[in-house]
């Protein structure tokens, strides 16, 4: 056992022995074309011309590779293990996948493979969120653009005219994280 199938059969030949019939099964741990076991004990005394069976391992076996892109980590990870496979995560924002789902897989579904190769899952953290600059006190062109740079959509309401053009408030505060994309109103007077 633990030698190559070519190994043990020149052994066998040498000790004047007939190899059966191989069997194959797949397996997990031993690899492809190394002995698993073999019919008759080591140190048994055979006649020459006796009959040895070997089994031979074929390595793990083919799996073709499940779609678990938008299931859950948890999902995903449960759907790829059943499979045999070995799961690995990363993990990365997304603006438009929610957190906790997968948003790309390597290999990509139905890309032949072996259990226990390794799939990596990427996960969702949901959309990034970005500090809100203080921008009270600033005329409201320049403000708008230093939220615009960090992905908001400024929204501007005038009081008394919005004569002026000074930012006197934000709706959402500075320090506080958002996702961008979040409408901040300036309050201009």
């Amino acid at each position: 056992m633990g030698a190559t199938f070519e190994a043990a059969r020149e052994s066998l030949t040498a000790a004047g022995l007939v190899l059966g019939d191989t069997e194959t099964p797949y397996d997990d741990e031993v690899p492809d074309g190394v002995v698993m076991s073999v019919s008759h004990g080591a140190g048994a005394e055979l006649p020459k011309g006796s009959e040895v069976v070997l089994t031979v391992s074929r390595g793990p076996a083919p799996v073709t590779i499940p779609q678990v892109i938008g299931a859950t980590q948890q999902q995903a990870t449960e759907d790829l293990e059943s499979e045999g496979l070995v799961v690995q995560v990363t993990e990365a924002y997304s603006d438009t996948v929610p957190a906790g789902a997968v948003i790309d897989q390597d290999p990509a579904q139905g890309t032949p493979g072996l259990r226990r190769d390794v799939v990596t899952i990427v996960v969702s953290q949901g959309p990034e969120l970005v500090e809100v600059p203080d921008v009270v006190g600033e005329q409201y062109g320049p403000a708008a653009e230093r939220l615009t740079a960090l992905g908001f959509v400024p929204r501007r309401e005038n009081v008394l005219g919005g004569f002026f053009g000074t930012v006197r408030d934000q709706s959402v505060g500075p320090g506080d994280r958002v996702a961008r994309g979040t409408t901040i109103t300036l309050t201009v007077v």
